[in-house]
């Protein structure tokens, strides 16, 4: 399997650099790009792999500055609190890592960017804001493709999430694993969402994503995409009807303030890569690479288990602030799906597109 080549390439790597420094040869110090160890594609070894902190280690002194989108209470956030730690107590303080949130060096797209050119090194991004990049990235985006969070997070977690990050290489960037914005519920000020139908006519903030606007258009609504930042404002004004989120997200932006109707429909499954710039994973030694992948798994399932609970939170506090809360038939909406799916078989690929859905249909 590619994950046992990739951990094993890892691992001998690592002893070899012990039986050099046994040799008196010591540890190399941290090489230019044109002269760096090989990179792991991916990131994806084993986080059992990592050494213990070791003092003696000869870690450059570097600032890892990581970017991502929402609040500082997201999973988003806690995940990456949890990653600072384990990289700076791994490392001996050596490097250091700042967290940076809310946009604030820029959109997901402006970081993905700004990653490949060198000048930040690690973002958060969701898997529709790589769909430019990548085309066939635009498969996590139909609708129904994943029906369970266990589901999701083993496929991610597996060899098919793995191959899915090696397509990220070429265009500059390592993916370290999937964080999660999750399953995805509509909210508006005119009526619940049940079916397709209830969707007709009503304009939706999307994600700039094409998946996303043909099927809000399939199903008769009007699809606007806006940065997750003008989103409150657009409902309160009107200038929107509603928009599609995670229950996390409802709550973390307070979009529920300006909703009156929250409909769990689960339509779609949004994961996040943790993203790092190729040219400086391309810097670092293995030993280094295997801190960092150890700790951004780490920081993943944190991410994960933070999103849970807040979304068993969430029903509560939107309750409480007068919202109307629906459960809408997801049957209606799956009915719809493999007609969504036929409109991008050519960009995605239908051989890519079936090993979703037997992922999904071998989990079962």
């Amino acid at each position: 399997m590619k994950m046992k080549k990739r951990t094993l390439s890892l691992v001998s790597s690592l002893l070899v650099a012990a039986f050099l420094t046994a040799c008196g040869q010591g540890a190399a110090p941290s090489a230019p790009a044109s002269s760096a160890a090989p990179s792991q594609p991916a990131a994806q070894s084993q986080a059992s792999s990592a050494p213990a902190a070791d003092s003696s280690a000869d870690f450059p002194e570097m600032t890892i500055n990581v970017g991502h989108s929402v609040a500082t209470d997201h999973g988003y956030h806690k995940g990456l609190e949890q990653f600072k730690a384990t990289v700076e107590e791994k490392t001996g303080g050596k490097v250091k890592v700042e967290i940076h949130a809310s946009s604030s060096l820029g959109s997901e797209r402006e970081m993905i960017e700004a990653l490949q050119l060198g000048t930040l090194e690690m973002c958060l991004a969701a898997t529709s804001q790589l769909t430019s990049f990548v085309p066939q990235y635009q498969v996590f985006d139909l609708p129904y493709i994943f029906t369970s969070r266990d589901q999701a997070w083993d496929t991610l977690d597996g060899e098919l999430g793995e191959e899915m990050l090696d397509m990220l290489e070429s265009k500059g960037l390592v993916g370290l694993g999937f964080y999660e914005v999750g399953f995805r519920n509509f909210t508006n000020s005119i009526n619940p969402i049940n079916t397709p139908a209830d969707v007709s006519g009503k304009k939706f903030r999307t994600m700039e994503t094409p998946v996303h606007v043909q099927a809000i258009g399939y199903w008769g609504g009007n699809a606007i995409s806006m940065p997750i930042g003008e989103v409150y404002t657009a409902l309160q004004t009107k200038t929107i009807d509603g928009q599609e989120n995670p229950l996390s997200i409802i709550l973390s932006q307070k979009l529920y303030e300006v909703q009156k109707y929250i409909s769990v429909s689960e339509h779609f499954y949004t994961g996040t890569p943790l993203l790092i710039s190729k040219t400086l994973w391309d810097q670092m030694t293995p030993e280094l690479q295997a801190i960092i992948v150890e700790a951004a798994h780490g920081g993943r399932d944190v991410c994960r288990q933070t999103n849970l609970a807040a979304e068993e939170a969430a029903i509560g506090v939107f309750e409480e602030y007068g919202c109307e809360i629906n459960e809408a038939d997801k049957d209606a909406f799956k009915a719809t799906a493999n007609d969504i799916y036929a409109m991008f078989a050519d960009e995605i690929g239908q051989d890519l597109i079936d090993k979703f859905v037997a992922a999904a249909e071998n989990y079962k």
